[in-house]
């Protein structure tokens, strides 16, 4: 199996007195070891091989190692052990059981020096560790047909323990990106039990600095220290453990893990907490882009601190249910809020920690009703410094679990007017009919305040309509496009459809007056049937049929449903209008007959 070394590795010579090479024995067909990287969870397996230091009594010296399967709990799957104290390679294309040599010509006045050795796996695709070992040339090997002293190689005893020499866990670095880095060996260690797999510390190469390099159970979103995302995992850099202890918090898909990353040479309580914590204001400390991490006794914690709309955490469907969230730090804040899903919390308690395990309740809520979701639910409380928050819910407002889309903590400054929204009653109106229109106005933290004076409107076309104290009244039929305006904030146009003349599908009963004469099949264990499409109830919903919808094949499937209404009189229709409910059509046709048998 060929394999590929990089062409110089450090030597560090001690230089003293010029002396003369001595031949000796104790570096002569050496056993040397070292703990067996294969396996995260089990580093008890050594590694030998046999490694001689010759004397060549020409001014130089040769290493030459070899790999013997015969010694004692000789790994299987060693492919060789390359020597390079800085002259070039040896062993591009060597075996388990061929010898390498390297020839290394001795600076003058030479006593010692320190040698790498770069062991190499089969199965390890280009890694390999490095080990240093010091050498005195006084105890190297000789030859004894120079003439000139020294011994032949002997054949020790094995040792059955590495050499002092042995490698650490902790020192292996990527092929390709120089030596190891000896400032870090035994430096660092992780205590940890939820990290898939803890690699190595690396050199810069796949981040821009070394970093101790993780994988989680699931693709890494984001940390609460410095790092970088590569591959499957994550580089944690090394700077950013300057504290003999840092807590560690990774947020990924399907969860988080925290952990705790020791350095030898660290401050004392660098890692944790500051003592006085900075005002922050207008920010959601809440976010796992902020550092934060969350859990709960049942569901994906994470899922409420992410800043996405469209995921959630959601609780087993029984009481009581946990949720703790850990801002990664100690924050200073005065506004709690939940956007629920609408399995939302009948009864429930937030308290507020500074370290996990004495709580002081902040926010009670008792038997409360809530309806329109999702609903965004704001507490204000005194101003707090904390690290952790926890929701406890004891009871369930609906048969489901505990839901919310979005939990989110601020230290809320001085409330400023950013956003207006604007909504018509109806989007559809008669002519000459008052249409009322709902101001909201919104801070800078998205909480509704009181909607200032000033209010302006932009009607399109001009001739469309007029809006007296917030109530539109069309004056003609067709489209017009609305937008409120107080100041410079402006909220988003909406459009009202004005008609004139009767709603003539208008259906006022299902059994003597309905004006549906026939319809698709209904879906199965459905009654809202085509009359609720006319009934002039909007909170109503016809649920068309299903046709062949679960097919595996999706050209197979087809949604086809209609139904027909009589309107018990010739018409002359010039609008349509239709409201969807979330299962809206994405191809339909209106169609008008006069005899039920001709469709244009």
């Amino acid at each position: 199996m060929k394999k590929h070394f990089l062409k110089s590795f450090a030597l560090i010579a001690m230089l003293f007195s010029a002396i003369s090479i001595n031949a000796g024995s104790a570096w002569c067909n050496r056993v040397i070891g070292h703990l067996d990287p294969n396996g995260v969870g089990d580093k008890d397996d050594k590694s030998y091989v046999r490694l001689t230091v010759q004397d060549n009594q020409d001014g130089t010296i040769s290493f030459i190692v070899a790999a013997d399967p015969t010694l004692p709990k000789a790994a299987p799957d060693v492919d060789y052990v390359l020597i390079n104290p800085g002259i070039g390679t040896a062993g591009d294309d060597a075996t388990a059981l061929e010898s390498q040599t390297v020839k290394y010509s001795v600076p003058a006045g030479t006593e010692k020096i320190t040698v790498e050795i770069l062991w190499s796996y089969s199965n390890w695709g280009g890694r390999y560790m490095v080990q240093n070992l010091e050498i005195p040339l006084s105890e190297i090997c000789g030859t004894s047909d120079s003439g000139e002293g020294g011994k032949d190689p002997v054949e020790p005893t094995p040792d059955p323990e590495p050499e002092p020499g042995a490698i650490d866990w902790s020192s292996i670095v990527w092929l390709g990106n120089g030596s190891g880095l000896p400032e870090n060996t035994d430096k660092y260690k992780i205590s940890q039990n939820c990290l898939q797999e803890v690699v190595n510390i690396q050199k810069p190469g796949w981040a821009d600095e070394p970093g101790i390099y993780v994988v989680a159970p699931g693709a890494i979103e984001s940390c609460s220290v410095d790092g970088a995302i590569q591959g499957g995992g994550m580089v944690l850099y090394l700077s950013a453990f300057t504290a003999k202890e840092t807590k560690v918090t990774i947020n990924y898909a399907g969860g988080s893990c925290t952990f705790w990353v020791y350095y030898a040479d660290g401050t004392e309580g660098g890692g944790e907490t500051p003592s006085t914590p900075t005002e922050i204001y207008d920010v959601n400390f809440a976010l796992t882009s902020n550092g934060s991490s969350a859990e709960a006794t049942s569901g994906n914690a994470a899922a409420a601190i992410d800043n996405n709309a469209g995921t959630r955490w959601e609780s087993a469907q029984e009481d009581p249910q946990t949720w703790t969230l850990d801002l990664g730090q100690a924050r200073i804040f005065n506004t709690l809020e939940i956007v629920w899903e609408g399995a939302y919390g009948k009864t429930f308690t937030v308290s507020v920690s500074d370290d996990k395990e004495n709580w002081t309740p902040v926010w009670t809520v008792e038997d409360q009703k809530l309806a329109g979701f999702p609903h965004t639910q704001t507490q204000t409380i005194d101003k707090t410094t904390a690290r952790y928050i926890q929701f406890h819910g004891t009871e369930r407002g609906t048969g489901y679990g505990y839901s919310f889309w979005e939990f989110r903590v601020y230290l809320a400054g001085v409330s400023t007017f950013t956003t207006l929204e604007a909504k018509p009653a109806t989007n559809l109106s008669k002519v000459g009919e008052g249409n009322v229109i709902t101001l909201t106005a919104k801070d800078q933290n998205g909480q509704v305040i009181a909607t200032p004076d000033g209010v302006t409107y932009t009607i399109t076309p001009a001739d469309a309509g007029t809006i007296t104290g917030n109530v539109y009244t069309p004056a003609k039929i067709g489209a017009a496009s609305i937008v409120a305006s107080i100041g410079e904030v402006a909220a988003a146009a909406f459009e009202v459809v004005a008609y004139d003349g009767e709603n003539v599908a208008f259906s006022a009963d299902r059994i003597n007056a309905n004006k549906v004469i026939a319809q698709s099949g209904l879906t199965d264990g459905s009654d809202k049937d085509a009359w609720y499409a006319v009934d002039g109830n909007d909170g109503s919903v016809w649920q068309g049929s299903l046709t062949n919808g679960t097919a595996g094949d999706e050209a197979a499937r087809t949604f086809d449903s209609w139904f027909v209404v009589d309107f018990g009189a010739y018409y002359d229709i010039n609008l349509v209008s239709i409201k969807f409910e979330g299962a809206c059509s994405q191809e339909y046709i209106v169609a008008f007959s006069a005899n039920n048998e001709v469709w244009n």
